[in-house]
């Protein structure tokens, strides 16, 4: 028998423990937990046995025993490192990350040099998005172990998250540079640098990524979104295509899939449908079939409308749903935003002001997501995204409202059939466009949308031919717009208008880009000195209309809030009425302003149309001088009046 004085026992006692170590290190679990039990036997509160018999058990599935141990390995001697070290780790995987964060802070202060725990600590403040807190606790890793490559791209993973994109590069690039067989290493710079709008670099780190590691969805899908926002459609589907092979599951590959046909001028309103139902039963399916219908009853209470979104920020949408949060009748209707904004801005308080009730849902999964609209008895609720980044269709999929309705963001069906309604207007889709949505079409009177002309606009400046002497076509547009169809048109208009120049500016354009456009407009046989190509502005974007006489819109894939600002910098933007709703957003737009004549009907007319405005600069002055004002008292951006009729539809999906 040992007696705990003994220093014959403790001798005894720290070989066998020692042994035991050795057999638990070489994987002899049995042996080893054998050895750890007969010291114990002995001595009940002999610390290091308690410590290492608790963490066989993890080993073994039993963490609650494990916890036991530990802590009472702690009663014994509270001031080892590495016990609180385990026993935080062991919590942390049991999910009690508070309590895990308690004894992290305790090893750091027994062992300030710590940086696995300082590490740990950032994941968890990671995984709770406190991400101010996990980029402290990363950067005391990195300055502690400077080569910490694993701290390194979550400190870089964290900036990202707190909007730091420049130092998220820095540190990306800094677990890449240690890490140089990593291809995740690759793909994780690639991200930041897109976030910094160096897409150049941005595609080498993910074409890097896929030569170390070919089968990496997430650099597939990367590239493939990338490549289709520079308008290389034909590599970007090959791209999204190649990713759901290797994982059929990633809604957000097909997503990006769908955004990309729908730019294509091949691919028939037919074939878009049945891809977007292909979608819907690949991923939500499940998730409808096990629904629970919802009565949401409607007594004199108001009625209860949720907006979901993450673009409550300086962003397209919140152009057009601004108006509309802003003009609610609140006597009737109790409005709930439901914002995944990360990082809120001036335009996302002014949001916040005509809300009810806000929500920041940023970090919820989808299926918390509808728990919670379901906990506030939504009766109608309203999807702004579609298939576009960011989107909740798998939380819409679960149908936590009874009536759930699509709208404004995403021009085309969501396929899903948990979606009740899709709101549009009689131009975007015509009688006979019906087959083409999953949803019921509710028409609303007039145009589609409501617009709320940006702060700061600049005035509209002097038609430019006056100065320049030649008429300067303009583009703003998405880059993924601008199709060989649409350069060929403009190509010809360009031929057609002695000495007339092109303007495209689009922030985010690769050198391959540019080079690429300049190449096709070369082959047409029109001079680079004509073409002007910029991806970066000095000022306000805005005052690059004051640069152009005559705006070109795109198709299909017609561009709704790049002609709202062009209209509303005094130039006119000639459209062509396509064969679906992404197509005649602007038909829409020119006709609730009683300037049919900018709409056209095929390529033919659309030049027609441009020729003629480009050979008659007085009517392009006229124009110019009056569109603001036109703009100003149309319906198109009369809240008030648009809500009358907005509201009214919403009504009629309860009746």
């Amino acid at each position: 028998m040992w007696t705990r004085g003994s220093r014959a026992a403790m001798n005894s006692t720290a070989r066998i423990i020692k042994e035991a170590i050795s057999l638990h290190q070489r994987g002899e679990i049995d042996k080893a937990e054998q050895s750890y039990r007969r010291v114990l036997q002995e001595e009940p509160y002999n610390a290091d046995a308690l410590h290492l018999l608790g963490l066989i058990c993890h080993q073994r599935g039993n963490s609650t025993k494990a916890v036991d141990l530990i802590r009472q390995a702690l009663a014994s001697n509270a001031r080892q490192p590495v016990f609180h070290f385990n026993l935080a780790n062991i919590l942390d995987s049991l999910g009690t990350a508070d309590t895990a964060l308690h004894h992290y802070k305790q090893v750091i202060e027994l062992d300030p040099a710590n940086a696995d725990a300082h590490y740990r600590m950032g994941n968890i403040y990671r995984k709770q998005n406190r991400y101010d807190k996990a980029v402290g606790s990363y950067k005391a890793a990195v300055d502690i172990r400077p080569d910490f490559a694993f701290a390194l791209n979550n400190l870089g993973a964290a900036c990202k998250a707190c909007g730091n994109y420049s130092a998220a590069v820095e540190y990306f690039r800094r677990a890449a540079a240690l890490l140089p067989e990593s291809a995740e290493s690759k793909n994780n710079l690639g991200m930041a640098l897109v976030d910094c709008g160096d897409i150049d670099e941005a595609l080498v780190c993910f074409r890097t990524a896929l030569s170390i590691k070919p089968g990496l969805v997430p650099a597939l899908v990367n590239l493939g979104k990338e490549l289709m926002l520079q308008g290389e459609h034909p590599d970007a589907e090959q791209c999204l295509a190649q990713a759901l092979k290797y994982k059929p599951d990633h809604t957000i590959a097909h997503n990006n899939l769908l955004v990309c046909k729908n730019y294509s001028p091949e691919t028939s309103p037919a074939r878009i449908y049945s891809e977007h139902l292909l979608w819907a039963h690949s991923h939500a399916a499940q998730f409808t079939e096990n629904a629970v219908s919802r009565p949401n009853y409607i007594s004199d209470k108001r009625i209860r409308v949720g907006y979901v979104s993450p673009d409550f920020y300086h962003h397209p949408v919140a152009y057009f749903i601004s108006p509309v949060l802003k003009n609610h009748n609140h006597v009737q209707y109790e409005i709930f935003c439901y914002s995944d904004v990360l990082h809120e801005d001036e335009v996302t308080e002014e949001c916040k002001k005509h809300a009810d009730t806000w929500r920041s849902t940023a970090g919820l999964s989808d299926s918390e997501l509808s728990a919670r609209i379901c906990d506030d008895n939504i009766h109608i609720l309203i999807d702004l995204t579609g298939h576009l980044a960011g989107n909740r269709l798998l939380a819409f999929a679960r149908k936590p409202a009874k009536v759930q309705i699509s709208y404004l963001g995403y021009p085309c069906t969501t396929g899903l059939s948990a979606m009740d309604y899709y709101l549009t207007d009689s131009i975007l889709d015509a009688a006979g466009d019906e087959p083409y949505y999953s949803e019921s079409l509710i028409r609303l009177p007039g145009c589609f949308c409501c617009y709320a002309p940006p702060a700061n606009a600049p005035g509209a400046g002097p038609l430019p031919f006056r100065q320049n002497g030649f008429i300067t076509f303009g583009s703003l547009h998405n880059l993924a717009r601008l199709n060989p169809a649409v350069l060929d048109v403009w190509a010809d208009l360009l031929k057609e208008i002695a000495g007339s120049r092109l303007l495209i500016f689009r922030t985010g354009i690769t050198r391959h880009t540019y080079e690429r456009l300049h190449a096709y407009f070369a082959r047409k046989g029109i001079e680079s000195s004509r073409i002007e190509i910029s991806g970066s502005c000095d000022t306000n974007y805005l005052f690059l209309y004051n640069k152009i006489d005559i705006a070109l819109d795109t198709f299909p894939w017609s561009g709704h809030t790049t002609a709202c600002e062009a209209l509303w910098m005094g130039v006119p933007v000639v459209t062509l009425c396509g064969n679906r709703h992404a197509g005649r957003m602007v038909t829409s737009i020119v006709s609730s302003l009683g300037m049919d004549f900018l709409a056209t009907e095929s390529t033919r007319g659309y030049i027609h149309t441009t020729k003629l405005l480009a050979r008659d600069p007085d009517r392009l002055e006229s124009v110019r001088a009056g569109l603001r004002e036109t703009m100003s008292g149309s319906s198109l951006c009369d809240g008030r009046r648009f809500i009358v009729g907005y509201e009214r539809a919403l009504r009629s999906t309860l009746e």
